[in-house]
């Protein structure tokens, strides 16, 4: 896979596409809106989802501070509410990060991409 930023104004979209250019998905981040806590926004062909920070008092403290906390996402259906994948980073000698899959319309594919942009993007 590879990836594709491109910037407007405050929104970063990154488009993700296999190696023979077919899209899998796209990831927004609008910075106004991820001023406290990580938010994000997923786009695939058949779903979309918002992917956000549990802790809004754990965000803070990682932009704030050296404080090590521990980083937490939920990945939410927008037409349903319904979580579809969790996110867990622990911090330790060597970071320990968990993608837990809910929802079977969420391929592994699009969800190893998520999580190749938060830790690009979140330094996750």
């Amino acid at each position: 896979m590879s990836y594709r930023l491109s910037k407007d104004g405050d929104v970063r979209r990154y488009a993700v596409v296999t190696p023979g250019g077919e899209p899998v998905c796209e990831v927004l981040r609008q910075g106004r809106e991820s001023r406290w806590r990580s938010v994000l926004h997923l786009r695939t062909p058949t779903l979309n989802a918002t992917i956000t920070e549990r802790s809004a008092l754990g965000g803070l403290l990682r932009r704030v501070s050296d404080v090590i906390v521990p980083v937490h996402f939920d990945l939410t259906d927008d037409a349903t509410g319904a979580v579809l994948a969790r996110v867990n980073r622990e911090r330790s000698l060597r970071d320990k990060r968990l993608a837990t899959i809910l929802d079977p319309r969420l391929d592994a594919s699009v969800m190893a991409a998520v999580l190749v942009l938060l830790d690009a993007e979140l330094f996750l």
